[in-house]
């Protein structure tokens, strides 16, 4: 961003880069969140597929159980094993790595995207000329984040949870309950993040 004579902004154009920002961080939350959950998933399923059969081998040479446990053991690998192929299953039918690397991929863009909005929102130091065209590569950027996110299905929970981590950020009241969100716990308003 250049340094230019301070000009007017007009308030339509310093309200949308805010209103852009907000979404952006709203989006960022949502996919932070996911990742987290996908995360969390993978390390317990990898965790499980190395934990089950050093348990099973530790019990039998390590602690040299007696053949009257060895059919205890057996029954509770078998079922932690059983438990670990469905999850294994069930994350390749659902991709979670995609899901969760693509995830973080979004998280980043709309974080990064918030940060700029902001700032954008904020500068004095731009023409009226490289305001609007700072606001144009964003919206360029924008788009194509939003096609990443349509791509990864947004449910409506989520954009309530990302609109109202928006409005915590950025202090503003909602449109239809008229409060600021101080916490991030669920409430019964009905506004969602586009």
């Amino acid at each position: 961003m250049a340094n230019s004579c301070s000009i007017e902004i007009p308030e339509e154009l310093r309200r949308k880069c805010n209103d852009n920002g907000l979404l952006s961080h709203g989006k960022s939350y949502i996919f932070e969140q996911r990742s987290r959950i996908f995360h969390n998933r993978l390390t317990v399923m990898k965790w499980l597929g190395i934990a089950v059969p050093m348990l099973v081998y530790a019990l039998i040479t390590r602690f040299k159980m007696g053949e009257e446990a060895l059919p205890v053991i057996i029954t509770a690998a078998s079922i932690l094993s059983t438990i670990l192929l469905i999850l294994s299953s069930w994350s390749m039918a659902a991709d979670w790595e995609k899901q969760y690397h693509k995830g973080l991929l979004a998280q980043m863009d709309f974080s990064e995207l918030g940060r700029r909005y902001k700032e954008l929102g904020e500068t004095t130091l731009l023409s009226l000329a490289e305001y609007k065209a700072e606001v144009s590569r964003l919206d360029s950027l924008m788009e194509k984040a939003d096609h990443l996110a349509m791509e990864l299905k947004i449910s409506d929970e989520e954009k309530l949870m990302g609109m109202r981590s928006g409005l915590r950020e950025y202090k503003r009241e909602c449109a239809s309950c008229e409060k600021i969100p101080f916490d991030m716990n669920p409430t019964k308003c009905p506004v969602p993040c586009n």
